[in-house]
């Protein structure tokens, strides 16, 4: 089953097994880019310490799947936060965490001050970060979306928010499951603004079809850079080709609107072009 949900490589995993119905953890990794040290399992959470960057780091991953009454929480918060202070190395925590910080990770349902509060006081007492969150606003939908949470999220040390500032957090769509996947990203990838506009009516015009394929077709990239990246590269050029042709086109149109205002010589009232 790993092997049609990892596909081809040299990959390890632990897990921890479901009572009945619920829980469940699973963890896998690359051997390649995360030497596997020792696991330390518990009914609620799933620890991978290992080595990276050449053994230079160890690195403590945590899969968590939190229970939902309070005092169960809090029991899971303590024993966590005892691991953290015992085992050396840096800290990234993961998974279902059933609890929110603060109101605006609810809607259509209830939030209560008291549970938010002591997760919070968990994560500043472990001294942990949250990464912003991209994507969907919630990673957690019930009741055919009569309700949504942020349940599911990242929280790492302070080493790891110091090395990858720039690291990024995504709600991937969901599909299956009443749970967004989600994802961290390290690197610092810049794909630029997000918001582009392209407007329709740039498709009538002439000029719009030559304007791409003299940008795609003449973008040369560097020798050994990765696929994603040389995409993002060749995104970016043409983003900037179509900038400075919208440019040229704005001053053209605004000529020929200030001609239209003219021969229209109206004082006052509302011009509307179709």
């Amino acid at each position: 089953m790993l092997d049609r949900l990892w596909g081809r490589g040299d990959f390890g995993w632990e897990f921890v097994n479901a009572r009945g119905k619920s829980g469940g953890l699973l963890s896998v990794w690359d051997n390649s880019k995360f030497k596997f040290l020792k696991p330390i399992k518990d009914a609620n959470f799933l620890i991978i310490s290992g080595s990276i960057d050449g053994g230079r780091v160890i690195l403590n991953v945590v899969n968590v799947y939190s229970p939902q009454n309070l005092s169960e929480k809090r029991s899971l918060w303590n024993r966590l936060l005892n691991w953290k202070l015992s085992l050396q190395g840096w800290w990234v925590l993961v998974g279902d965490f059933n609890e929110v910080r603060s109101p605006e990770e609810r809607r259509f349902s209830s939030f209560y001050r008291k549970n938010a509060d002591e997760f919070n006081q968990f994560i500043d007492e472990a001294g942990l970060h949250e990464f912003k969150m991209g994507g969907d606003q919630f990673t957690y939908m019930e009741r055919m979306g009569k309700s949504f949470s942020k349940l599911d999220r990242f929280l790492v040390c302070d080493q790891v928010f110091a090395r990858w500032p720039e690291a990024s957090v995504r709600a991937l769509p969901r599909r299956t499951s009443d749970h967004n996947p989600i994802l961290l990203k390290m690197s610092n990838d810049d794909f630029g603004p997000i918001s582009f506009k392209v407007f329709s009516s740039w498709l009538k015009h002439p000029d719009i079809e030559e304007i791409v394929q003299r940008s795609v077709v003449g973008f040369v990239g560097e020798d050994g850079v990765k696929a994603d990246r040389r995409l993002l590269l060749k995104l970016k050029k043409l983003k900037e080709d179509l900038r400075c042709w919208r440019l040229k086109a704005i001053d053209g149109d605004s000529g020929g609107l200030r001609v239209l205002r003219k021969s229209c010589n109206f004082s006052t009232g509302t011009l509307i072009l179709i």
